[in-house]
């Protein structure tokens, strides 16, 4: 990063501030392998990509720095998210799981964390399928605005016997 640091290239640079404003680090950076565009239809955007199980890439989200644009958030379109667990290879299916929304949430939780990809979990979601599976324990941390939606995600969890706390 030390190179890319002194980029002449202005977009480059625009990425780096931003995740900088929004509180990643550098450590952060190179621990999720965030990246980010320069000079295509994807251009002003950092990506957090996704491994499985065997660190195979399975998925990825790039967010615009810019406000105002249309797709803040492009998601791959290859894969579902709702058929992936985002970074399954970084779980231990047998400790504690925290569950949070999205990708900048995640990315600040120190480990054994996933983000739902959106608001919500269903009984066909491949995640849900992998925390019954192994009856991993689940804390649910998601925003506040989100309060309905954690004790429906609870409820559901609770019925296949999985402990659940709510952050």
């Amino acid at each position: 990063l030390a190179g890319v640091r002194n980029t002449i290239n202005p977009d480059i640079r625009d990425c780096i501030k931003y995740l900088r404003k929004r509180g990643v680090t550098e450590e952060i950076m190179w621990r999720h392998k965030i990246g980010y565009f320069s000079g295509n239809k994807w251009s002003r955007r950092v990506v957090f990509p996704s491994f499985d199980s065997n660190h195979d890439l399975n998925f990825y989200v790039t967010r615009s720095i810019d406000d105002g644009k249309f797709y803040k958030y492009l998601n791959c379109k290859e894969n579902k998210k709702t058929e992936l667990v985002f970074d399954e290879y970084r779980i231990d299916w047998n400790r504690e799981l925290t569950i949070v929304e999205g990708v900048f949430d995640m990315i600040k939780c120190d480990y054994n964390t996933t983000c739902l990809l959106g608001s919500s979990i269903k009984s066909s979601h491949y995640l849900f399928k992998k925390i019954v599976e192994h009856k991993t324990p689940i804390l649910l941390a998601l925003d506040s605005d989100m309060e309905q939606k954690k004790y429906k995600i609870s409820k559901l969890l609770s019925q296949y016997d999985i402990r659940v706390r709510i952050m």
